[in-house]
């Protein structure tokens, strides 16, 4: 039998990994342990690992556009020592780069996985969230999908099946070793000294007290309920139908999807073509409203003008019959306060002109004697003096015509 002589790191990084609670299918945990205790899992050195850890982010994209990532293996935060194990930072890394490439129009998880460690996991669901609000994220099992898998897979838009799949496994647990009977045998006696009941409870050799077993339990709670939660949201079921659920069965595919659990039971190669047949609905459907956007942006820019347009399309029509009404107001307005400053520059234009005009000279008088006719006033012919006369003496006047 082969054995493993290479040395395995013993970084905090690594020991922070494989403690705690775990979201994964325990028998496969504890296939994977006795192969590790017996020699027949090969972990890689540390300049293999460092190289993991330093290697490009990849994907494969197909003609039609959906990259697929690989999910394989038991999830664990950091880059694993052992084969066939998935870190969930470095999947973080690479949905992130995936929805940002231009040539990617949807995302594939293709899922072989036990599930995995809860380190981790948070981030993980979290950063799915935030690719899907960029490009649809769906899952595809292969043959495994449990437990830290099956959280991530109902984040997703939708799950397809493999007709041998194995789908669920919900929940979580830890392991609490007690030792003291061990060592008792052994003649060995463990004494603790702490400052407190639960600090270094579990130490090898020492009796597990009921209260540090309590406070696990309450870690298993606490992370089961977000898990359930998540399941539930993701795949749009009442919280009571998944509590049901995550008793640590694994379901057929089509019990899973009876349940609500997946989609749809197909090849990966139906599933991609059902995915880029959706994909494309939904890109012309996309256009088809942007077509109509333009169409009514140009209308409101053909009536009202560009800007009006910029600033006020997309709003109800209340909304834009009421920014109207304001332009209206604001253009009369500005003339009114134009025609103001005409008027008031016209007033200062008449004032400067009258005041450029010269003032009449005055006129004298001359003195009139007794008797002497107006100024301008020429003396009448002798016969009007007569008359004048006449006039003066009416009653001789009279006599003289009679005569």
């Amino acid at each position: 039998m082969e054995t493993n002589e290479v040395p395995i790191p013993d970084t905090p990084e690594c020991v922070a990994s494989h403690c705690g609670v775990w979201a994964c299918r325990s028998d496969i945990l504890t296939a994977l342990a006795r192969q590790l205790a017996d020699g027949r899992i090969q972990a890689v050195s540390r300049e293999e690992l460092q190289a993991k850890r330093e290697a490009e982010i990849e994907y494969e994209v197909t003609a039609s556009g959906i990259a697929l990532i690989p999910v394989r293996g038991v999830m664990q935060r950091a880059e694993s020592k052992f084969p066939d194990s998935c870190s969930t930072v470095r999947l973080r890394r690479t949905l992130r780069a995936a929805s940002k490439d231009p040539a990617v129009r949807g995302v594939m998880l293709v899922i072989d996985s036990p599930g995995g460690h809860v380190n981790g996991q948070m981030e993980l669901v979290e950063e799915l969230a935030k690719v899907s609000s960029r490009v649809e994220v769906r899952a595809y099992v292969e043959y495994l999908c449990c437990s830290a898998a099956c959280w991530l897979a109902s984040g997703t838009s939708k799950i397809y099946l493999q007709n041998l799949s194995e789908y669920g496994n919900i929940g979580c647990f830890c392991a609490v070793y007690d030792e003291s009977g061990k060592y008792e045998r052994e003649g060995v006696k463990v004494h603790v000294i702490s400052t407190g009941e639960l600090k270094g409870a579990g130490l090898p050799g020492s009796p597990v007290p009921e209260a540090a077993l309590a406070e696990a339990q309450k870690r298993v709670d606490l992370i089961g309920a977000e898990f359930n939660a998540a399941v539930a949201a993701g795949r749009g079921l009442p919280l009571e139908a998944v509590e049901a659920l995550a008793d640590g069965r694994c379901f057929t595919p089509a019990e899973a999807v009876a349940a609500g659990l997946a989609d749809q039971i197909s090849t990966l190669e139906e599933a991609l073509e059902d995915f880029a047949c959706s994909v494309n609905q939904k890109e012309a459907v996309k256009m088809d409203e942007e077509n109509k956007q333009l169409e009514g942006f140009k209308a409101l820019a053909d009536s009202d003008g560009y800007e009006f347009a910029c600033a006020h399309f997309g709003k109800s029509e209340t909304e834009i019959d009421l920014a109207r009404r304001d332009v209206k107001i604001a253009r009369l307005e500005e003339e009114n306060t134009q025609l103001r400053q005409d008027l008031a520059a016209a007033n200062g234009r008449i004032a400067e002109l009258s005041a450029r005009i010269p003032a009449p000279a005055p006129q004298t008088e001359t003195p009139k004697a007794p008797g002497a006719a107006p100024a301008g006033f020429q003396a009448a012919p002798e016969r009007a003096g007569e008359a004048k006369q006449g006039l003066n003496y009416n009653g001789k006047f009279a006599k003289a015509n009679k005569k």
